[in-house]
């Protein structure tokens, strides 16, 4: 049966207005962009905001914590351990929240965030000393004691899928156009291989007996990393790349380069005894990033138009033209007004 071609209203002026037909739930819309929609625009630009306050809210509460008690913890996610347990969570599950709804690209850096989403919640969810505290205990007394971890780590993958699946149609062109990336392939199989072994040793640990999350935490840990890496490593490799301006490739391959050495340092860090070796390399990390993010956002402030991602076998979407700069509104010429006549 053919979907009905609109309904005629009458306005309160008494003019017809045809409201366009409906379409079938899943079908094409013509949405705006942030290049069209003034409301999208500021959106996305609140967006990548947050994305920086986040970080910056725990790195202050950290520094007042180091004020007034003079305390510093051996790492970031110590915290969760002491007064700053609900900041840490709200602040990794924040992040979580704008990485996946933040659309990347190219699409390689949107597919990395996305997995980096993901990892940030299992960070937050399973706290560091997590593992220790269960291997004090034993039997029953440990079962019952990771009861609420299990319950947590559980949802988590159920509404992870849940969400995949939802969003399969436009992920699976994202997959595709990451996959298929003529420099960028690499990226897609290195971040799938990563993230795909984290999934699988959180199945181990939630169907293990007696389990203690052991490696759970840490690897969920650096993997995030990596995948930030990565996603800024997408704007500056040649052929993945959504720079043209020279100058930003090159400040964003030296923060990936960075970012990677950050790695290193750690083991050097731990060899040199110094106690907050882990915390100094995940500030490393984090400010790294936030330079990236800051100056990414700085040069994408004024959003340009894009060609939408589409499966091969999919009709192309014309990309919008961009948004038209401000004009300002004519003034009406002033009664009796002398007009000036060109000789």
């Amino acid at each position: 049966m053919p979907e009905p071609a609109g309904t005629g209203t009458t306005d309160a002026a008494g003019t017809a207005a045809v409201t366009p037909p409906r379409t079938r739930v899943g079908g094409p819309t013509h949405v705006g962009t942030a290049t069209t929609d003034p409301v999208a625009r500021a959106t996305y630009r609140l967006l990548r905001i947050l994305l920086v306050a986040l970080p910056v809210l725990l790195l202050v509460a950290s520094f007042l914590v180091w004020v007034t008690g003079g305390r510093i913890e051996r790492s970031i996610s110590d915290y969760y351990d002491g007064d700053l347990r609900d900041v840490f969570v709200a602040m990794l599950a924040g992040i979580a929240v704008c990485l996946v709804a933040y659309r990347g690209f190219p699409a390689v850096e949107d597919y990395t965030l996305n997995w980096a989403g993901f990892l940030a919640l299992i960070v937050a969810f399973v706290p560091n000393s997590l593992t220790a505290e269960l291997e004090r205990l034993d039997g029953a007394a440990r079962t019952q004691a990771a009861l609420p971890a299990r319950i947590v780590l559980t949802s988590l993958l159920v509404v992870s899928a849940a969400v995949v699946l939802v969003e399969w149609r436009t992920t699976r062109a994202t997959v595709h156009a990451a996959r298929t990336a003529r420099d960028g392939g690499w990226v897609f199989w290195l971040m799938t291989v990563l993230g795909a072994a984290v999934v699988g040793l959180l199945v181990v640990r939630l169907v293990q007996p007696g389990t203690t999350f052991a490696w759970l935490h840490g690897a969920a840990a650096i993997v995030l990393i990596v995948g930030l890496a990565l996603a800024v490593l997408s704007h500056g490799w040649p052929a993945t790349d959504a720079v043209a301006d020279r100058r930003y490739r090159t400040i964003y391959l030296t923060v990936a380069a960075l970012m990677v050495a950050g790695l290193v340092l750690w083991p050097a860090l731990e060899r040199a005894e110094v106690d907050e070796a882990v915390l100094v390399v995940e500030w490393w990390e984090i400010v790294l990033f936030v330079v990236f993010w800051v100056t990414e956002t700085i040069r994408t402030w004024d959003p340009v138009a894009i060609e939408p991602l589409h499966l091969p076998d999919e009709p192309g979407t014309p990309v919008p033209p961009p948004l038209a700069p401000p004009q300002r509104p004519a003034q009406p010429r002033q009664h009796g007004a002398r007009r000036h006549v060109a000789p």
